[in-house]
């Protein structure tokens, strides 16, 4: 399946004010490539958590604050980062505004895990 209308990809919640839809993946065809779109409203947060292939995310509108491994910083839209595979992670929408990103991971077996402040 070549095409995905993204409009008709039902969004999840992931955690408390975080929706997330996946339009990539080994359902849509893919065989080494998951990608999605995340939206935070004001003061949710994807908690710090690891993944088994690294990550990258675009951030497209909003402020968010990022960690990732031993590293904090606050991002706003058009700002990229990676998050190494095994990488401790986490973003947080602290502002009054929603933000909205793009995940990418190059693989179609995806595991997360959430880890312990």
């Amino acid at each position: 399946m070549p095409f995905i209308i993204n409009r008709q990809v039902r969004a999840e919640e992931r955690f408390p004010g975080v929706k997330g839809k996946t339009y990539v993946n080994k359902e849509a065809g893919a065989q080494n490539l998951q990608m999605g779109e995340v939206r935070m409203s004001a003061r949710s947060q994807i908690p710090l958590h690891t993944h088994n292939v690294e990550e990258a995310i675009i951030i497209l509108e909003g402020t968010l604050e990022a960690v990732v491994g031993k590293e904090k910083r606050i991002l706003r839209g058009g700002t990229t980062l990676l998050a190494p595979a095994g990488v401790p992670h986490s973003l947080a929408n602290k502002g009054g505004k929603s933000a909205r990103i793009i995940n990418a991971y190059p693989s179609v077996s995806v595991t997360r895990n959430l880890v312990s402040a």
